[in-house]
């Protein structure tokens, strides 16, 4: 039998288990254009991006 007054573990897939962020309209608006449809990325991501496949190739 269960003890109802004792903690359970959270569950890792449980979303409301990490921090949210209210977003306004307008930021969700925004965030959510930005993850349909992505900006491209500027010289020092793509500079990044070959200095890591550079590093950890074969990895």
């Amino acid at each position: 039998m269960k003890d109802a007054n004792k903690k359970q573990k959270p569950n890792p897939l449980d979303i409301e288990t990490y921090d949210t962020c209210i977003l306004s309209d307008i930021d969700r608006d925004l965030f959510l254009s930005l993850i349909e449809k992505p900006p491209e990325p500027n010289e020092a991501l793509k500079l990044a991006i070959a200095r890591f496949k550079n590093e950890y190739k074969g990895e």
